[in-house]
C-alpha cells in the first residue's frame, strides 16, 4: 500500500496539536476520536486497496472481530471503543509505514514537528506546566521516590514529551550526522541539543533508560568493539558504584536526581516503584483468568476498575502488552505483535547495520513494555521512527562488517609473521 501524498501526515500533525491543547485547556481529549478516525481510514486502505498482504488484511478486520466478541462479552463501553482503536492504529501504521519503500516522512516534516512541539512545551520555562499536577502510586509516600518531578509544559503527560523529543533528538542527530561540520547542520544540531535537554527535564526515565540499554545492546551484539565497550562499560559501571551515595546528594534537589534514584530503590525498595505496584496487581488478577478470559480478555474499563479498586488511581497498567492481554487477551496480543514482527523482518538489515536505526526501533520496544506506547500518540512516534529507520547514512550492510573484519584479522596474522 502507498500513500500517494503527505496528507494523512500533516493531519496527524495537527491531530497531535489539537489534541495538546485541548486537554490544557478544556481537560479533554480528542486523541480517542481521532483514533477512531485514523483506524478507519487504515483499515479502508489496507482492506480495500490491492496491494495489500493477507496479513494485513487479517490484523484490520481481526481488531474489528475482536470488539464486536468482547463486547458481547463484557458489554460495551466507549472507553474500551476508544481504546481497542488506539492500538488498532497503532498497528495499522505501522503495516503502513513498512510497506512503503520510500520515506513518507523529510526533513520539513521533522522541523515542523519540532517547533510546533516546543513552542507546546516552552511555556512550562514560563511556570506553566501541567507536570506540576501529576500524581503516581510512587510518589505517595515520603521516601525517595517521592522525590520525583515531571515538567510536561502543555503536554498531558511527560511520557508524550520525552518520546516525541526523544525521537527528534534522533532524527536530528541523523541530519547532522552527515556533514557534521557544515554551516548548514548547525539548525540540527541545535535542534539535538534542545531536544535532549527537554527529554531529561521532562522527568520521564523511559527514554534514558532506553537510550543506555539499547547502545549497550548494539554494542555488545552487533558492534565490532565488543572488548573495548566492555571495559568503558565495566568503569563506568564501578564509577557510579563508588561514587553513588555522592552524586545522590550532590543531585538531591535537580531533575538529575530521579535517574538515579532508581538503582536505589529498585535495588532496596522495588516495591515502591510505580510500575512494580502496577504490574503486581495485573499477575494477581489473570491467576482468576478463566479460558475464556484468556482468549479475549475482561475489556479495557474492567483493568481501569481494577487498578483503581486497588490504588485509588484510575489508571492503565502502564504497559502495551499487559494491557492488552487483560483486556483483549492471546487473540489482541496476537494482532498487536505481528505488525513489530513485520515491520523488523521489512527492515531487519537496516536496523542491525545502523546505530540510530536500531536506537529507534529497540527504544519502540522498550517504551511499549516500560510505559506503554499506544496510548501516548503512537503514529506521530512512529513518523519519526520512520524518518530514522529510512535514512541511509552509515547504514553499512552485515555482509560488510564481517569482510572488514576478516580483513582486520588478516592483517594481524601477517603482522604475527
Amino acid at each position: 500500500m502507498k500513500l500517494k501524498n503527505q496528507l494523512v501526515v500533516y493531519l496527524l500533525l495537527l491531530g497531535f496539536t489539537t489534541n495538546t491543547l485541548a486537554v490544557f485547556f478544556f481537560g479533554s481529549t480528542t486523541y480517542n476520536k481521532i483514533s477512531i478516525i485514523l483506524f478507519a481510514i487504515l483499515s479502508y486502505q489496507l482492506v480495500v486497496k490491492r496491494g495489500t498482504s493477507t496479513l494485513q488484511r487479517f490484523t484490520g478486520i481481526g481488531f474489528a472481530i475482536l470488539f464486536f466478541f468482547n463486547s458481547c462479552k463484557n458489554g460495551f463501553h466507549i472507553t474500551n471503543l476508544y481504546d481497542i482503536a488506539q492500538i488498532g492504529s497503532t498497528a495499522l501504521f505501522i503495516y503502513t509505514l513498512a510497506s512503503n519503500p520510500q520515506k513518507i516522512t523529510n526533513k520539513s516534516f521533522v522541523l515542523i514537528t519540532f517547533i510546533i512541539a516546543f513552542a507546546l512545551y516552552s511555556p512550562v520555562f514560563f511556570g506553566i506546566d501541567r507536570g506540576q499536577n501529576i500524581s503516581t502510586p510512587s510518589m505517595e509516600a515520603d521516601d525517595i521516590e517521592s522525590a520525583r518531578r515531571y515538567y510536561s509544559g502543555l503536554f498531558e503527560t511527560p511520557q508524550v514529551v520525552a518520546y516525541v523529543f526523544f525521537y527528534l533528538c534522533i532524527a536530528a542527530y541523523c541530519l547532522f550526522k552527515k556533514r557534521r561540520f557544515s554551516i548548514s547542520t548547525t539548525p540540527w544540531q541545535i535542534i539535538f541539543a534542545l531536544s535532549s535537554f527537554v527529554v531529561i527535564f521532562s522527568g520521564s526515565r523511559a527514554p534514558i533508560y532506553g537510550l543506555i540499554i539499547s547502545i549497550c545492546l548494539y554494542a555488545f551484539l552487533l558492534s565490532g568493539k565488543k572488548l573495548s565497550y566492555g571495559l568503558l562499560a565495566a568503569s563506568i559501571l564501578c564509577a557510579l558504584y563508588l561514587g553513588f551515595d555522592i552524586l545522590l546528594k550532590i543531585l538531591r534537589d535537580t531533575i538529575l536526581f530521579q535517574y538515579l534514584s532508581f538503582a536505589q530503590t529498585a535495588t532496596s525498595n522495588a516495591e515502591r516503584l510505580s510500575r512494580v505496584m502496577i504490574w503486581s496487581i495485573f499477575l494477581e488478577q489473570v491467576q482468576n483468568f478463566t479460558m475464556i478470559d484468556v482468549l479475549l480478555g475482561r475489556g479495557f474499563h474492567a483493568s481501569l476498575d481494577t487498578i483503581e479498586a486497588s490504588l485509588g488511581l484510575r489508571i492503565w497498567f502502564h504497559n502495551d502488552f499487559l494491557s492488552i492481554f487483560y483486556s483483549y487477551g492471546l487473540a489482541g496480543s496476537a494482532l498487536y505483535l505481528l505488525p513489530f514482527f513485520f515491520l523488523y523482518r521489512r527492515y531487519r538489515a537496516t536496523i542491525r547495520a545502523n546505530p540510530s536505526a536500531f536506537v529507534a526501533f529497540f527504544s519502540l520496544i522498550f517504551f511499549a513494555f516500560t510505559n506503554g506506547l499506544y496510548y501516548y500518540y503512537a503514529p506521530l512516534l512512529l513518523l519519526l521512527m520512520e524518518f530514522v529507520i529510512k535514512q541511509k547514512i552509515n547504514a553499512v550492510h552485515p555482509a560488510t562488517i564481517k569482510q572488514n573484519k576478516d580483513r582486520r584479522k588478516k592483517r594481524y596474522a601477517y603482522l604475527q609473521t
